[in-house]
């Protein structure tokens, strides 16, 4: 009889060994630990909730050339869970070759990996069938499987069907293997597990509820990956083919980007307005109880003179593991002084009231510099952003002026 209740924790996107190139040595070095961590934090998820099946579904590392301690590591860590099955389907990252890594991993005999001659892992304990198309390559711009696969699924197919595959549901153009949701219900998975986008995303059902799970990466690896990592725990119910899941995040690394409107802010004292942004930026930012957190801030709004990033900066960072400032602010300007000034932005001021507004005037500059095709809207905002630079520049020189 097969067993009623099937757990499976659902990673993906480990990318162990990214190379972190923004971190001076000793913090890179601290992070890909980090990364190592979360790995192990997935091996005891794994144990402390007694899981059955434990899906990698690509990318466990950043590159398909690992050191051997790495392999090391990772071939320990699943030596002490013996008793879980472990899916991996090579991604993108990690694809399988002939002479890979992944050949090592033969050896343990609860893991299970994807390769070019495998398309499913049948356990009839459980009634359930995992299938997968290995990546061979660093990209894949149609759909893995071929018409041949499709005829074994539809022959093998089981009581529980579950598509383990790096890939890309959300993008038909992707290069990595663009998977579209007509083709998942036409096979008729009951589950389908999903490696590539690393964010998380809400369960995507097909239009036969098929449900499509995008775990996002296990740790955030830059400042386009920010919020809540993790696993998925998902309980299935054999009887009734019932799914429930649960996310379980994981706090090793976390990145987040932060913007900061400092409009309101200012001080006639540059200390102080330091300080007042310096504060401001304390009390608005949850710092989140992640072992290692690593914030880009971004700061907006109109001031009337320039921020001292460096001070700020320095008197940040004791805060946070990583800090990383913008400063996207404008600087404010009062025009009316400007236009009767007599100066070089006097002079840049005028000229620029002129451009704005002598639409005949613009389209001769544009012609005059062989841009006669630029919209003038285009043309409008350059010579905004070019009136901004040239004002918050402090000093200026004739080469300046003339260009």
């Amino acid at each position: 009889m097969p067993k009623e209740k099937i757990k499976i924790l659902h990673s993906a996107d480990f990318h162990l060994g990214s190379p972190f190139k923004f971190l001076d040595s000793a913090k890179r070095k601290t992070v890909q630990e980090a990364q190592f961590n979360s790995f192990y934090e997935i091996i005891k998820i794994a144990k402390k909730y007694s899981v059955d099946f434990l899906i990698i579904a690509g990318d466990l590392f950043d590159s398909v050339q690992v050191d051997n301690l790495s392999l090391q590591r990772v071939f320990d860590g699943f030596q002490t869970i013996p008793d879980i099955k472990i899916i991996i389907n090579p991604g993108n990252h990690d694809y399988w070759h002939i002479n890979s890594y992944w050949n090592k991993f033969e050896e343990l005999k609860n893991v299970y990996l994807f390769d070019p001659e495998t398309l499913y892992f049948e356990f009839p304990e459980w009634n359930i069938t995992f299938w997968g198309k290995a990546f061979t390559g660093q990209s894949a711009l149609y759909n893995l499987w071929k018409d041949a696969d499709e005829l074994v699924y539809a022959k093998k197919r089981n009581h529980l069907n579950v598509l383990v595959q790096h890939g890309d549901i959300l993008n038909h153009e992707s290069h990595y293997n663009p998977i579209s949701i007509d083709w998942i219900d036409k096979l008729g998975f009951d589950l389908v597990q999903l490696g590539h986008i690393h964010n998380i995303i809400e369960p995507y059902y097909t239009s036969r509820k098929i449900p499509c799970l995008y775990n996002g990466c296990v740790q955030g690896r830059d400042f386009d990956e920010t919020g809540k990592k993790g696993a998925q725990l998902i309980e299935i119910d054999n009887n009734s083919n019932k799914i429930s899941m649960t996310f379980l995040p994981i706090y090793q690394i976390y990145f987040d980007q932060i913007q900061l409107d400092v409009s309101n802010l200012e001080q006639e004292d540059n200390i102080r307005f330091n300080e007042n942004i310096m504060q401001k930026i304390l009390s608005d930012i949850n710092i989140k109880t992640a072992k290692l957190n690593l914030y880009q801030l971004i700061l907006i709004g109109n001031v009337s003179k320039k921020i001292n990033l460096n001070l700020l900066t320095k008197k940040l960072e004791p805060y946070f593991f990583y800090l990383e400032i913008q400063d996207q602010t404008k600087i404010k300007f009062n025009y009316k002084e400007l236009l009767q000034e007599h100066s070089l932005r006097g002079d840049v001021s005028r000229y620029a009231k002129k451009l704005a507004v002598q639409p005949d005037l613009l389209s001769q500059v544009l012609d005059d510099l062989g841009m006669e095709n630029l919209p003038l809207k285009d043309a409008m905002r350059m010579i905004e952003q070019a009136y901004y630079y040239t004002m918050q520049a402090e000093e200026q020189d004739i080469d300046i002026y003339e260009n």
